[in-house]
This record gives structure tokens, C-alpha cells and sequence, in this order.
């Protein structure tokens, strides 16, 4: 099954109404997310158009392949490289992601900040699938030298914002694993806690506050991606031993068995409990 879009895209060298290319069998490409999809071929109908001679086309989201033409020649019909189909998502895309033919940074002196920061302004635009542009928002932001580089590249983000956000990211996590009750949610609780450097008055402050009103969580979250490393190392050779470690360390509501089951551990310990869980199934069958 197919997304059918819900615009008649026209092509935007001749303004014509593109139609679905029928007589091809559709292909297949992958998206941004790796995902792979089905598409149809829609292709200009105006049989003067040059990208119908190439035999050009677009998906069904808008996204130009050139065929034929290459993307070369391309360049050179369509001006900063806008090639998306008119009355389409991607066109809407060139504008408010990609910019295209479209200002999108002024860099300021970093003469303001005696050459410890660089400012920048950042402009983000608002656009519609004709790819006219809407409106205009922009943002200032702040450069810096990272490490070895003799250039301006990278994002500064002062500590009060950090500690914001770090704050933030970590209490949502716990939130949602008290509802929730998701080993993955623990797996975040300590991926923002352990993250980055520890030094940093910022860093520090984040650190104190949930070791001491957050400690018992933290513990659980420590000793949960332990627990998984451990797994991995282990998974060939468990025994009773490895088990009744790890079973006082992690929540109470957390099966270690269950977990052993599920990433097919093998050892002593789990013949007996593989046999164990058989025999169980079948006295309650």
C-alpha cells in the first residue's frame, strides 16, 4: 500500500499537473529514518518539457530523481537547487528545513566578545507546499572554538541553560518510570546523569540534586546498565550465583529470570531454569 498525496503536485519547470506513471512499476528508496518505502513514479505529462524527455520524476512526497537528465544539467534549469515538485511536502521542505535560496546565517564580529565567542544570528522560516515563504524568525546564538580547532563551529550553551536542561530531561525519566515502569526509562535516567564531563559548577549542582533526593532511582538506573553489561559478557556461562547477585541490586517488580529468558543466555543455570518453566507450563495446561 502506497501514500497517496493529497495535493495534485505540478512540475516546477512547466506548472503542468504531474500524473502517476502507470505503465512503470513503482520503486522503492529509503527515507530519512532508514525506513524503506514503496512509492509511484509521477511524472510531467507536457510532452515538451524537457524533463519529461529525461524521463524525470518525483514520489510521492515531492523528491526529485533526475533519470535521464543528471543532476548536473539539472542545476542549471533549477536555481538553488529547487526541484521539488509545486503543491508537494518537499517543497515546503526546500523553505523551512533546507533553506534553499534563503539566508539562513549572518555571522557577527567576534571583536563584541573579545574573540571568545563568535554571535551568530539564525534564521528559521515558515513555508507553504508552493514553496513561498510565510514568515521569518530568528534566533542569536553563540559560537566557539572546541578543542584543537582554529575556527568558530561550535554551539555555546551557557550552564544556567544546561543545568535546565539536564534537569528537565533527567525528572521526565522518572516520572515515566514510575508510571511506567520501563527499563528503558532507567536506561535514560543514567545515560543524562553519566553524560559529558563531571566537572563544571552546573554539572555538580545536577549531580548533588539527585544523589540526594533521587538517590534510590539512580542506584536502580546504575545497577540496571550494569546488570546489561554484565549480560553480555556473561551471556555463555550464567549460574546461580551471577543470578542471586543481580537480583537484590535491581527493582523489585524486575524479573532477572525473565530478562535471561528473553536474551537467550545459556548455562547450567539456565538448563535448570529452562526445564523449570517447561514443566510449570505444563502443569498449569
Amino acid at each position: 500500500m502506497y501514500w497517496e498525496p493529497q495535493l495534485q503536485m505540478m512540475c516546477p519547470l512547466c506548472k503542468t499537473n504531474v500524473e502517476v506513471d502507470k505503465e512503470e512499476e513503482t520503486f522503492r528508496y529509503e527515507d530519512v529514518c532508514g525506513s524503506t518505502v514503496g512509492s509511484w513514479k509521477h511524472i510531467c505529462p507536457n510532452k515538451d518539457c524537457i524533463l519529461h524527455k529525461k524521463k524525470s520524476f518525483w514520489n510521492d512526497h515531492g523528491d526529485f530523481y533526475s533519470g535521464d537528465l543528471g543532476f548536473k544539467k539539472a542545476r542549471k534549469l533549477f536555481p538553488d537547487d529547487k526541484y521539488a515538485a509545486l503543491n508537494s511536502m518537499a517543497k515546503r521542505h526546500e523553505v523551512e528545513i533546507y533553506g534553499k535560496g534563503l539566508k539562513r546565517k549572518i555571522y557577527l564580529s567576534e571583536w563584541w566578545t573579545l574573540k571568545i565567542l563568535k554571535p551568530m544570528i539564525e534564521f528559521k522560516y515558515k513555508g507553504d507546499d508552493m514553496g513561498n515563504v510565510l514568515g521569518r524568525t530568528w534566533k542569536l546564538r553563540w559560537l566557539y572554538k572546541s578543542g584543537n580547532q582554529d575556527y568558530y563551529g561550535t554551539y555555546y550553551t551557557s550552564p544556567i541553560v544546561h543545568l535546565y536542561r539536564m534537569l528537565k530531561h533527567t525528572r521526565r525519566d522518572i516520572k515515566r518510570y514510575k508510571k511506567r515502569k520501563s527499563l528503558y526509562d532507567l536506561q535514560e535516567i543514567w545515560r543524562w546523569f553519566d553524560m559529558g564531563v563531571k566537572t563544571g559548577w552546573d554539572r555538580k549542582l545536577y549531580r548533588w540534586y539527585f544523589n540526594t533526593f533521587h538517590k534510590k532511582i539512580l542506584n536502580y538506573s546504575k545497577n540496571f546498565v550494569d546488570f546489561i553489561e554484565h549480560v553480555r559478557r556473561n551471556k555463555h556461562n550464567i549460574d546461580e550465583n551471577f543470578v542471586r547477585f543481580w537480583d537484590g541490586k535491581l527493582p523489585y517488580d524486575f524479573s532477572v529470570n525473565d530478562y535471561l529468558l528473553k536474551e537467550k543466555c545459556k548455562g547450567s543455570y539456565m538448563d535448570n531454569l529452562i526445564r523449570q518453566r517447561k514443566l510449570e507450563r505444563i502443569i498449569n495446561d
